[in-house]
């Protein structure tokens, strides 16, 4: 079990969630979940695949990184985009999903803000194959990730037991 993890969820993911009002339990569940499913919370960039893989714990794709933050700068939601730069400290957000790489904290938020923009709401916080296939349905399940439903299943099971 990565001590890391922990503290990312404690220090980084929490405080980020609760300053941007994104905060639920079944919110900090997936995220961190996702976390542990895309990296293990071990590495920052997508390995083999450096020029357009995912960057930072959450494995954001460049692509997706730039299209919430549009969506984010267009305004769909009444002073998310204010929350999110004060959380980060800053005054804008870079065009460089790279910064993903650096602030953990704006990569959580991301990650959130991915989930929150789907319309089917988020699973039970109890619900660890909901949470699965909530994270391949909508984060990883395009064909070209590695998720496996059934190993992550027990990943959110083993979070939501509070042994992860």
């Amino acid at each position: 079990m990565s001590s890391l993890a922990k503290e990312v969820r404690k220090f980084i993911i929490i405080p980020a969630l609760n300053q941007t009002s994104l905060w639920s339990e079944s919110a900090e569940i997936l995220v961190y979940g996702t976390g542990w499913i895309e990296t293990g919370y071990d590495h920052i960039m997508q390995i083999g695949t450096p020029k357009n893989g995912g960057v930072g714990p959450f494995q954001c794709q460049p692509s997706d990184y730039l299209d919430t933050r549009i969506w984010l700068q267009n305004g769909f939601t009444k002073g998310m985009m204010q929350r999110i730069l004060f959380a980060c400290s800053y005054s804008s957000l870079s065009t460089d999903a790279d910064i993903l790489a650096s602030n953990w904290k704006l990569a959580a938020l991301m990650c959130r803000v991915h989930y929150y923009r789907i319309k089917e709401p988020l699973p039970q916080k109890d619900d660890a194959e909901g949470m699965a296939h909530y994270h391949f349905k909508y984060y990883n399940g395009n064909g070209e990730g590695k998720t496996n439903v059934e190993r992550n299943t027990d990943t959110f099971r083993r979070i939501i037991n509070g042994e992860l």
